[in-house]
């Protein structure tokens, strides 16, 4: 017994050991906000590049879209530095790990800074991709709404054990760590084909009702006058 308990402190006093609490350290304490942004592209980029691999297996692309990839790890760099000073701005409003200070964070956190946070992420990759704002629009309108339903299903049990469980540091390396598989489902959402062709004949349906409707208008209103 003596020989286990010998043999597990001197794991614990190795230099392997010692130098992984001193990167770690260093990563969360001294660089904090490197370190989450650092966490948040490179999962969103490794999101997509298994998306993308997926797709590639099951037929449905043929080469990896090394652009693509890069349009989505750069929006890692601005959802990773929001969630970054949001949980530490909602942990100096919401202290406490209760019962009701965990739960007002999460209604918080998914009613105000989840449609936050995805209007960011969509502006964001409107910019990387060289978009305008009507495409902006049209994917807010159109994927926007699929992303934020998805994530009720997703984060409300996550983000309990971040909120009662971890501490303030550690909550974007968990966010990220989660979102791995959530990242894989954006990207799906973000560049799906079908998707996109459903949504222009969507949009391009209404825009020629819109100007139906104006023209009939106009049309009354000069055989009033």
């Amino acid at each position: 017994m003596l020989r286990g308990v010998d043999l597990v402190r001197k794991l614990l006093q190795s230099s392997l050991i010692t130098s992984t609490r001193r990167i770690v350290h260093t990563a969360f304490d001294k660089h904090l906000f490197f370190t989450n942004v650092t966490l948040s592209f490179s999962l969103s980029g490794i999101g997509d590049i298994l998306q993308q691999h997926h797709n590639i297996i099951y037929k449905q692309q043929t080469t990896w879209d090394i652009a693509r990839t890069r349009h989505m790890t750069c929006t890692g760099i601005t959802v990773g530095a929001l969630c970054h000073h949001w949980y530490i701005l909602l942990d100096r409003k919401l202290p406490g790990r209760t019962l009701k200070a965990v739960m007002k964070k999460l209604l918080v956190d998914q009613l105000l800074f989840s449609p936050i946070c995805l209007t960011v992420f969509f502006i964001s990759l409107g910019f990387f991709r060289g978009g305008d704002w009507d495409e902006f629009f049209t994917d807010i309108r159109h994927k926007g709404w699929r992303l934020y339903a998805a994530e009720w299903f997703v984060w409300p049990p996550a983000q309990i054990i971040n909120f009662y469980w971890l501490p303030t540091k550690y909550r974007v390396l968990y966010d990220n760590t989660i979102s791995l598989l959530f990242d894989i489902y954006t990207s799906r959402v973000c560049y799906d084909i079908k998707i996109n062709k459903k949504d222009i004949l969507e949009e391009n349906k209404e825009l020629k009702n819109n100007l139906e409707i104006s023209t009939v208008k106009e049309v009354k209103i000069k055989n009033e006058s």
